[in-house]
């Protein structure tokens, strides 16, 4: 150990002393001179050159085999090798020029478009036959193409009447025309042109007590027609009463024509008495016949009528009836009867009388179990009749029932006034994206009973409900409307029919406020979870954010 500390000693002093005599003959730089080409640059090759120490004593040698860079190939010009044809691509090529190199390089030449001479018709077309007509390429016999010329169809010249066919006021006529190309002849019918006939002519004219004639002429061919005028209607003055009628007698009245003088005399019916309501004289009885009466408001005249005896079947005008008797008594179970009897008619009635109270024992006991569709009943036992005396019903701990729950945005009353201090909840929605929203179900006391799934497509919107468990939760009564902006919400309409779930409906405008409601029935523990508007939302967001978003995009409407 002693003799290796004494070794790296030593090293260590030589060390220090060849480090003092670097120190006192000074660094040696080089002073290197020009690079000398030891080989050329070709084209792919880099070259290489030396250069040397020109200080006295120094050998030192540098060597840079990259010096020249490779110089790269000098193309010629593109030569073609061979020719591209509308059928087939070509080929050129171009070579490296500097002396020595035999680098080449090819490329293709596109096919080149063919040379079609102009379109030339082969069949003419007709005024009834399509045509042909050709093309093909100048410098291949692969390009043909042919296309049809469309028909002419007929040229017809102006139409002109047929010989021995003209139109006259009672028979049709014919023209005719032809095809100014082939000659094609077509017919048509002229309707007949009816008689023109002139003003209605009177002879005689008619009276108030004799018909008259009018006649007619036809313009074109002299027919005339004629027909009877019915004589005129007498142009009487008003009625005349004489005498006037009464409720029992009757009487006359007359009118007079004033262009022929002639009279109009008919007779007038009595006018009949005019009574007032029938007034009971003697009221009737089960027994005994009664009377009433009623006056002519005209003429004073009084008219008796009987009123008949009610009889036993009437439950009126029975003035001895006896007093109610018990003949059956009733129990918890059935009910009881009493009867009583008409002394004048011996008509019998009958009423019923209650069922007497149940005797309960006061023992509750559970006969229907409460779960989220029914609450939980029990009931007592009668001591008589062993069935339920008394019952109550009553929701279990950690069930809610019937609790008005809304898909959750901000409370509408903060954008309409008009529903201010109400528990509705709004969402806004923008229809000219297409995305899909989840907003939870938020009960009374901010449970998370499910979500309400909604989806915004092409100008439609799509509701759906979703349950945190099959059984965790009961939704009833859903609805949901939508409005064109909060302003147009209102309870009334909240109340009305809802749109239909699961599917697409179309909604118009570029943006929509809908509200998404129900009655929810539901545990308190469990997969149903406190909800705040603090949790994050599917954008990140918190949706006490996403409220405050919607309410600004409410107001700006």
């Amino acid at each position: 150990m002693n003799k290796k500390r004494r070794f790296l000693g030593i090293l260590l002093v030589l060390a220090m002393m060849s480090g003092l005599l670097a120190m006192s003959a000074g660094e040696h730089t080089h002073s290197w001179s020009n690079w000398s080409e030891l080989s050329p640059a070709t084209c792919t090759s880099s070259g290489s050159s030396m250069r040397s120490c020109t200080k006295d004593g120094c050998s030192a040698v540098e060597y840079d085999y990259n010096r020249p860079a490779a110089l790269g190939h000098d193309w010629g010009n593109w030569t073609v090798v061979t020719p591209a044809t509308c059928i087939a691509e070509g080929q050129e090529k171009r070579e490296c020029k500097r002396a020595g190199c035999t680098a080449s390089e090819t490329r293709t030449l596109s096919k080149l478009p063919h040379d079609m001479i102009p379109w030339h018709v082969t069949t003419p077309a007709t005024c009834d036959n399509n045509g042909v007509e050709e093309t093909s390429c100048r410098n291949c016999a692969t390009q043909t193409q042919t296309r049809v010329i469309t028909k002419l169809g007929h040229s017809y010249g102006q139409w002109n009447p047929l010989a021995g066919d003209v139109a006259d006021c009672t028979h049709d006529g014919k023209e005719i025309r032809y095809c100014t190309r082939c000659g094609d002849p077509e017919t048509r019918v002229v309707p007949k042109l009816g008689h023109q006939f002139g003003p209605w002519m009177g002879s005689p004219d008619p009276t108030c007590t004799a018909a008259g004639t009018r006649i007619k002429i036809c313009a074109r061919c002299a027919h005339m027609e004629s027909e009877p005028v019915p004589m005129l209607e007498h142009q009487y003055g008003p009625w005349k009463g004489d005498p006037n009628p009464t409720c029992e007698a009757g009487g006359w009245r007359v009118r007079i024509c004033a262009m022929c003088g002639g009279d109009d005399k008919e007779p007038l019916a009595a006018l009949g008495h005019s009574y007032g309501a029938w007034k009971p004289e003697v009221d009737p009885s089960c027994t005994f016949a009664g009377s009433r009466q009623r006056t002519c408001t005209r003429c004073g005249n009084v008219d008796t009528q009987p009123v008949p005896a009610l009889g036993p079947a009437q439950p009126a005008g029975h003035n001895n009836m006896g007093n109610w008797i018990l003949t059956t008594p009733p129990t918890c179970t059935t009910f009881g009867e009493e009867t009583r009897t008409c002394a004048d008619c011996g008509r019998v009635e009958k009423r019923k009388v209650e069922k007497l109270p149940h005797t309960s024992d006061e023992i509750w006991v559970i006969v229907q179990a409460g779960d989220l569709r029914q609450p939980t009943k029990e009931a007592t036992t009668c001591t008589v009749c062993h069935q339920p005396a008394k019952t109550k019903t009553y929701v279990p701990n950690g069930i809610k029932q019937e609790q008005r729950t809304f898909a959750y945005g901000p409370l509408a009353g903060q954008a309409n006034p008009a529903l201010g201090g109400s528990d509705v909840r709004a969402i806004w929605l923008d229809l000219t994206t297409n995305a899909t929203y989840t907003f939870p179900l938020v009960t009374p006391d901010s449970l998370n009973v499910g979500s309400a799934i909604v989806t915004v497509s092409n100008g439609t919107v799509r509701v759906s409900l979703e349950k945190n468990g099959e059984t965790a939760s009961l939704l009833r009564y859903r609805y949901w409307q939508a409005f064109a902006d909060a302003a147009s919400i209102s309870l009334n309409k909240l109340e009305g029919p809802s749109l239909p779930f699961d599917q697409a409906v179309p909604l118009q405008g570029d943006s929509a406020v809908i509200v998404v409601q129900m009655l929810a029935n539901y545990y308190t523990f469990g997969v149903n979870t406190p909800f705040s508007d603090a949790e994050t939302a599917w954008d990140g967001m918190s949706y006490q954010e996403i409220n405050d978003e919607m309410l600004q995009n409410m107001a700006s409407e």
